[in-house]
């Protein structure tokens, strides 16, 4: 047992140990390297009362406020400045963390060893956490995690021992998550579903099941809405047909055509995770013109189906199905644009989320190792070890992607094509290393490949209007 957390950390450590001579990539260069503030002496003043992007030399409102992502950032500089090593370090560092706090939570939460180990197994391993852990500049995502879980498991320590530490300690890690990341905020969602699994499971332990107990998360919460709007207001960067930027879906048709999009964006993160093969920096998603095609269909059946799923077994002895389930939807709704966003496809999006669907895969995996017979349990090892050897394979080679900017841009184009985060993002690349020729080439592709996005748009658009008789 006391081997588990070691073995984890060394699976982190081992996994990503490629990523530590890469350099710095996208993003990483305005909050690092290009970022004169970081030499302010008031820099952590300004990154708890600024906007995320005030804090580097563009100087520009987002609608992001994440002062922790921010002060780790500066802490790091004044210990081993520009050196990206160190920077990557603490990324692994990070992401190990996490991986420990999957089974902590899982196995205080389930009283399952195995399936906590398994679980955050899978955590760790997964490719989807590729982008996650290299992308420096998204720090946000990796804190936002680490205390989510941290307030979670805290919470189900304070329900099975009643002491009261256990339950500030649960709130205060709530507070450092809000200042990681926005998505935080789904968290009160996951404490009452939480809260339901382990009364449910284990009623004769269940310290407290009153609802008052959620309610200094839900002043908590408030608190943080306040705070975050008096300082950066309510600005998100949102896409419109003259605005493709280089995010990945055009504004829908309509209400229904956003909600047929948004399934399929869901149904796109559950096969990202599922069948990771094709992973990108460029996720394109024109909207969905009508329910009948057949990527639209489809998306809308799975996401009906398994919504059916979370709620049919939730009140029964296969509520894990429900709970992994409902982990799952609250994590991925804040990301999943039906609430418009700016960023509306993007497989760091999957940090957390994935962990509902990794408990799913391990509580199946463990119970097809209950089964009698010495032939079915090795048979569900071997395919377990299997499973994790092609996840943490995949994963080593795609930290390759990150090494460099020319590595993940050039790489992108070269595999997708149409790629406008990739052909804007090498503009930036070759302007640094002064190639200006290059540049300008990839200028003249970023453009083009915006207008063949446009003219796709205004085609499936006329196609719409004739289909629905539209004046």
């Amino acid at each position: 047992m006391r081997l588990l957390p070691l073995i984890l950390i060394a699976l982190s450590l081992g996994l990503y140990a490629n990523t530590l001579s890469h350099e710095f990539v996208w993003d990483d260069h305005y909050f690092i390297d290009e970022n004169s503030k970081l030499e302010d002496p008031n820099f952590i003043r300004s990154a708890f009362t600024q906007d995320l992007w005030q804090n580097t030399d563009l100087n520009m409102k987002s609608g992001f406020y994440r002062p922790v992502p921010l002060f780790a950032t500066y802490v790091v500089f004044r210990i081993a400045g520009e050196a990206p090593w160190a920077y990557h370090l603490m990324s692994v560092l990070l992401h190990g963390a996490n991986g420990l706090l999957v089974f902590f939570f899982l196995k205080e939460l389930t009283g399952r060893n195995a399936v906590a180990f398994y679980s955050s197994v899978i955590f760790i391993v997964h490719p989807l956490a590729s982008e996650t852990v290299n992308l420096i500049a998204n720090w946000g995502d990796l804190f936002c995690a680490l205390f989510v879980l941290l307030c979670l498991y805290l919470y189900v320590v304070f329900l099975k021992r009643r002491f009261f530490l256990h339950y500030l300690l649960s709130l205060l890690s709530l507070f450092l998550a809000f200042l990681s990341k926005e998505n935080a905020m789904a968290a009160i969602a996951l404490i009452v579903l939480t809260h339901y699994f382990f009364t449910a499971e284990n009623q004769a332990r269940a310290a407290s099941k009153g609802w008052l107990v959620f309610l200094p998360y839900a002043a908590l919460t408030a608190l943080y809405v306040g705070l975050r709007s008096a300082i950066v207001g309510p600005l998100n960067a949102l896409t419109n047909l003259e605005n493709v930027r280089y995010v990945s879906v055009l504004p829908s048709f309509d209400m229904l055509s956003h909600v047929l999009t948004t399934a399929k964006i869901l149904s796109l993160y559950l096969q990202m995770f599922f069948y990771p093969a094709h992973q990108s920096i460029s996720h394109i998603m024109l909207p969905s013109a009508n329910i009948f095609e057949f990527e639209t269909f489809f998306a809308v059946f799975a996401v009906i189906a398994l919504l059916a799923l979370a709620i049919a077994s939730s009140t029964t002895e296969k509520r894990w199905i429900g709970f992994a389930l409902g982990f799952f939807f609250v994590t991925i709704l804040p990301v999943s644009n039906l609430i418009p966003i700016s960023n509306t496809i993007a497989e760091r999006f999957m940090y957390l989320p994935m962990l509902a669907l990794c408990y799913l895969s391990a509580e199946m995996f463990a119970r097809a190792l209950d089964l009698k017979g010495a032939r079915s349990f090795r048979f569900t090892v071997a395919l377990l070890l299997l499973l994790v050897a092609a996840l943490g394979l995949k994963t080593f080679k795609r930290n390759g992607a990150w090494a460099s900017d020319h590595t993940l841009f050039a790489g992108t184009t070269d595999s997708i094509g149409c790629a406008p985060i990739a052909h804007i993002n090498l503009v930036a690349a070759y302007n640094r290393q002064r190639q200006w020729d290059k540049a300008a080439q990839e200028q003249f592709l970023y453009e083009q490949c915006k207008s063949a996005i446009k003219e796709e748009y205004r085609r499936m658009k006329d196609l719409r209007r004739a289909l629905f008789f539209d004046s």
